[in-house]
């Protein structure tokens, strides 16, 4: 099924694996066949054919290994039910497919020679039947096949028809896995609650934080909880990090939720943001997860509807997150007893390696990406207690890359020095070039717990900033003032780099780390 599927499908990986469940979950009566073969029985049944089609298959050993014939007579099933429409025709789209291949039923015998079987491959001589193997196979019967040519360009897919919501609920994307390290967290049951149903509901709600503070896996919780309870009728989940991601991801949904046929994806995903907006439309949740600029949004926020909600995840704090119905929330690592509690779950109330994991807890600042990592380094090292790697950590035995256990794991793909690395070259785009950097740089040097904003100011940290300014090659850059560091301050803190509140500036301990480094 799956090497059909991705014949059929060879540049579209996400079709490809959705294809068998659309096609071949449902009951016979919601795909009727002749004589009410579903299916799945229907592809379980060419199965038996493997052998013959391999006695007959006489194209070049490459296109053999690439294509199997099998894979290529279920691609063509796959081709008749897809382009079926969702009423009552697919039985008659089947019947035509056995009358245009003979597959399925038996050929008359008037098409082949006396005694033997023919097989032609779109009507040319590739599949020719001259194998005694071939002859023993068959046992007299007439088997005809027919597919495209394999030097032949592939005929475009037909459109998909609009999805019929009376029929099921449409999931488009995919909701991440849940990490089973996972702690519930604060910001969960401020999710459920802001967006509930209450007269003071926001219908948008905007997670922000430093890099592994999990806030997709709090956006994930969410959805699936709202998908699995059968609540929605429509859930898009969208890789958000770029407009044109969400502009695609957009026009893909107007194809498949309401028919959009036009080739203009801007134009496309005006239309799906629109239909959403009617007053009978689906229920519907939109995650639009990483998003890393706010003006990515103008024109594509989706609507403030009664019957939608959309949930938005992304490392900028901005005052741009906020409107009418619409909320942020921005995401706090762990405390020290629920980072503790954390270890304790994932080893065992009572085993040993739970030994320093209060100091562990707080050395690595509460941040569940590390935490989970930690655990999982631990687990694969059996006599490393949390004691042992903290004091590993403190002597610069293991570096923040190392945090990664070499394997990765669920919820959390990747390593969190590349995901906090991801922030920190962020700062770049911020000019005088070498401001932002040289601050965190100094930063990391003192408390992480708490500087004085007046401290950032004063007249000896401009002179050093000045200087890592010129060694980042703009030299003529004018000489800094206390505002042009209260802009680079707010800049780290919109990258959730650092905590600026009241007068006093934090950074997390692992983001120092990784700076000094």
């Amino acid at each position: 099924m799956a090497e059909a599927a991705a014949i059929l499908l060879p540049e579209d990986s996400e079709r490809q694996q959705l294809i068998p469940g659309l096609l071949l979950t449902g009951p016979a009566s919601t795909l009727p066949l002749l004589d009410e073969t579903h299916p799945a029985d229907l592809l379980l049944r060419i199965a038996d054919w493997d052998d013959l089609l391999k006695a007959v298959d006489t194209r070049p050993a490459a296109d053999r290994i690439a294509d199997p014939a099998l894979a290529v007579v279920g691609a063509k099933i796959l081709e008749r039910l897809r382009q079926a429409d969702e009423t009552d025709a697919v039985g008659s789209v089947w019947r035509h497919f056995v009358e245009e291949t003979g597959i399925g039923a038996p050929a008359p015998l008037s098409q082949a020679p006396q005694g033997a079987a023919g097989a032609t491959l779109g009507g040319g001589t590739n599949f020719q039947l001259d194998n005694p193997q071939a002859h023993n196979l068959i046992q007299g019967q007439t088997v005809q096949v027919h597919m495209s040519p394999p030097s032949a360009p592939a005929a475009p897919a037909a459109p998909l028809r609009p999805h019929n919501f009376k029929r099921g609920p449409l999931l488009l994307g995919r909701i991440p896995q849940l990490a089973a390290a996972r702690l519930k967290h604060a910001a969960d049951y401020a999710l459920a609650q802001i967006l509930g149903d209450g007269p003071d509901a926001k219908v948008c709600l905007v997670v922000s934080g430093l890099a592994g503070t999990g806030k997709t896996q709090i956006a994930a919780a969410y959805a699936r909880d709202h998908w699995d309870s059968a609540a929605l009728q429509l859930m898009v989940w969208v890789k958000a990090d770029s407009r044109a991601a969400i502009t695609a991801a957009f026009a893909e949904a107007a194809a498949r939720a309401c028919g959009s046929t036009g080739s203009d994806p801007d134009r496309a995903a005006a239309e799906f943001l629109d239909w959403l907006d009617r007053p009978t439309g689906p229920r519907w949740l939109i995650v639009l997860d990483g998003v890393t600029d706010p003006q990515h949004l103008v024109g594509l926020w989706p609507p403030e509807s009664a019957h939608g909600r959309t949930v938005v995840t992304s490392r900028i704090r901005s005052a741009s997150w906020r409107g009418a119905r619409r909320a942020a929330v921005n995401i706090s690592p762990f405390t020290l007893e629920e980072s503790a509690a954390f270890f304790r779950e994932q080893f065992g109330e009572h085993s040993n390696r739970n030994e320093g994991a209060v100091a562990l807890a707080d050395h690595l600042g509460g941040l569940p990406l590390a935490l989970a990592q930690a655990a999982a380094f631990i687990h694969n090292h059996p006599d490393l207690t949390c004691e042992d790697y903290f004091r590993m950590l403190v002597a610069g035995d293991i570096s923040i890359e190392d945090l990664c256990p070499g394997t990765a794991l669920d919820g959390y793909p990747t390593p969190l020095g590349a995901t906090l690395r991801q922030s920190i070259d962020l700062t770049e785009q911020h000019p005088p070039k070498g401001l932002c950097l040289g601050l965190l740089n100094m930063l990391s040097l003192l408390a992480s717990d708490g500087v004085p904003v007046e401290l950032l100011r004063s007249e000896p940290v401009l002179e050093a900033l000045n200087a890592d300014i010129g060694r980042s090659g703009d030299p003529s850059a004018p000489h800094l003032t206390a505002w042009a560091v209260n802009a680079a301050v707010a800049r780290l803190h919109q990258l959730s780099l650092i905590d600026s509140e009241g007068g006093t500036v934090r950074i997390h301990p692992l983001v120092q780390r990784l700076v000094l480094k």
